[in-house]
């Protein structure tokens, strides 16, 4: 029933935020310029002991909490920190608005063809990720809503009648370098807590999405190179 998949995904969103900003308010990688990546993280059951020394619920949090924190190395678990956010605000805005449509829907005042759970899904199953790798992660699992941007390396292949591998990448250095320009808009002009320049920042950010096309490339030309060494020792 969709209306238990839109509130299971709010709530697993809202924990994932609640969590993620507990541990951000204590690292101070996040609010201290200067601080690196890899700069080893302070003693998590100390500051939240030390908020409030006689709440049993805040030492077990705390135990549970110091254990993540340090099973993880600091670049590892603040990446994951900085992937779980985004993931977590995209899934409960994709969730959230959904549910009041869904819910008039089923008193029949709402049009049933216009509600929310007569469209796909937001997010696709994990599974696509250790079945397609890259390909699994962006066009499996990751929401969808930015597909358009694949459109205009669409008209290009069509137009120069190019097809099969040539078609693909158009369309993917199409999706990742437009949409890496599009997530340079997130930075703001004077970005706060760091010691680089806005544009530094955005040429990182617009970086990690036109690599994800190089990856792209080199998982197909991989996967689809073995495929064929097997294919061609089967004939023997």
């Amino acid at each position: 029933m969709y209306l238990t998949y839109a509130v299971v995904l709010l709530v697993q969103s809202y924990l994932i935020l609640d969590v993620t900003a507990y541990f951000t308010a204590y690292d101070p990688y996040f609010h201290v310029s200067g601080t690196g990546i890899s700069s080893p993280v302070p003693p998590l059951s100390f500051s939240l002991t030390t908020t409030n020394p006689h709440s049993k619920s805040a030492t077990a949090t705390s135990s549970y909490l110091q254990f993540l924190w340090n099973i993880l190395p600091p670049r590892i678990l603040r990446a994951s920190i900085l992937a779980l956010q985004p993931y977590a605000l995209i899934t409960q805005g994709g969730s959230l608005p959904t549910i009041p449509i869904v819910l008039l829907s089923s008193l029949n005042l709402w049009p049933e063809e216009w509600s929310p759970h007569t469209w796909p899904l937001f997010f696709g199953p994990f599974s696509s990720v250790y079945e397609r790798g890259l390909r699994g992660v962006w066009g499996g699992w990751w929401h969808q809503t930015n597909r358009y941007l694949a459109v205009p390396g669409r008209w290009v292949a069509e137009r120069v009648g190019m097809k099969g591998y040539g078609k693909y990448a158009c369309e993917v250095v199409s999706a990742f370098g437009l949409s890496g320009v599009m997530h340079m808009g997130l930075v703001p002009p004077f970005p706060l807590g760091t010691e680089v320049s806005a544009w530094e920042m955005r040429m990182c950010v617009a970086g990690f999405f036109w690599l994800q096309a190089v990856g792209i490339g080199g998982e197909v030309l991989v996967v689809d190179g073995v495929g064929r060494v097997f294919e061609m020792l089967g004939r023997f």
